[in-house]
C-alpha cells in the first residue's frame, strides 16, 4: 500500500528524455518509496528474503484471524470502563499490530515479541528450566520473524512481562505467582545489554547498571529468558554467559493498582 504524495498526473510537456516530465516523475517516484509502509517491502530483491517476508506475513495474518483470540478481546471489553485497568489484550495486541506495519520503514527499532509468546515462554521456563530450541521450526519466534531476525541491526527485542511486584522487589523466585504488575524489557544482543523499566516502585527515580549475576534479574527469569529468546531467534553466538550481561534497571515512583491484577 502506497501513500501518494499527490494524486496529480499532469506534467509539463517536454521533448527530451531528461526534461521536466522525466524529472517530475522521478521525484514523485522517490517520494513514494520514502513513505512506503507496505508490509511486503517492494524494494527487497533477494528471493530468499522475499520468501521469508511472505511466510512471516502469512503467519501474522493467520494469528490475527484466530477466532479464540478475537473472542477473548470481546470478553474483556469491561476493561474500558472507568477506573478499570487495561488488560494485555488491548495494550499488547495494539503494539504488536503497530510494529508490524512499520517493521520495514526507515529507522532502527527493536523486534516486538507478542505478550502471549513471552508469557508462555516464562511459564515453560518455570516448569522445565531453560527452554532449548533444537531447530528453527521449533522456535515460536522465528515463525513470525524470519525476515527480520537475520539482519544485524535487528538483533534487539522488546516485550512485556507480568510478574508479582513484591516478589521481584524482594528478589524471590516466585514472581510468576499472583502476578500483578506489567513491565517492559529490552534485550540488546549485539551490545550484550538488557534494559528493564519499572520493575518496582521507588520513592526517588533510580538507574542501576549491574552485571547479570548481581542485578537480581533472576527473580523474573531474566537469565533464562535471555538464553531462550536469543537461541530461539537464531542468535546463539551472541547469547554468551548471561551472568556477564550488563543489566540496566530504571525504576520510579509508580501508581500501583490492586494487588490481585493490574
Amino acid at each position: 500500500m502506497f501513500f501518494l504524495v499527490s494524486a496529480s498526473t499532469e506534467y509539463a510537456p517536454s521533448d527530451g528524455p531528461t526534461g521536466p516530465v522525466a524529472l517530475k516523475r522521478g521525484k514523485k517516484e522517490r517520494l513514494r518509496k520514502e513513505v512506503d509502509l507496505s508490509r511486503i517491502d517492494p524494494n527487497e530483491m533477494n528471493p530468499i528474503q522475499q520468501a521469508a517476508i511472505r511466510a512471516d506475513e502469512m503467519t501474522y495474518l493467520e494469528r490475527t484471524a484466530n477466532l479464540s483470540e478475537l473472542q477473548e478481546v470481546l470478553q474483556t471489553l469491561a476493561v474500558l470502563n472507568d477506573k478499570v485497568f487495561l488488560s494485555e489484550k488491548f495494550i499488547c495486541n495494539f503494539i504488536f499490530s503497530d510494529w508490524w506495519d512499520l517493521r520495514f520503514s526507515p529507522g532502527n527499532r527493536p523486534i516486538y515479541l507478542p505478550f502471549a509468546d513471552a508469557h508462555l515462554l516464562s511459564l515453560e521456563i518455570q516448569a522445565k528450566g531453560f527452554v532449548f530450541y533444537e531447530g528453527s521450526e521449533q522456535a515460536p519466534f522465528l515463525k513470525l520473524y524470519r525476515s527480520t531476525a537475520c539482519r544485524k541491526e535487528d538483533r534487539v527485542v522488546c516485550f512485556f512481562l507480568l510478574r508479582n511486584q513484591e516478589a521481584v522487589a524482594e528478589g524471590r523466585l516466585d514472581s510468576l505467582k499472583q502476578s500483578n504488575h506489567f513491565f517492559p524489557v529490552l534485550f540488546n544482543y549485539e551490545d550484550h545489554v538488557a534494559h528493564i523499566f519499572g520493575t518496582t516502585s521507588v520513592t526517588k527515580p533510580e538507574v542501576r547498571v549491574q552485571s547479570g549475576d548481581c542485578s537480581g534479574w533472576q527473580s523474573w527469569l531474566g537469565p533464562e529468558l535471555w538464553k531462550s529468546i536469543g537461541q530461539g531467534m537464531g542468535w546463539g553466538a551472541l547469547v554468551k554467559d548471561p551472568n556477564t550481561v550488563d543489566v540496566v534497571t530504571k525504576n520510579w515512583h509508580q501508581v500501583c493498582g490492586p494487588s490481585s491484577h493490574l
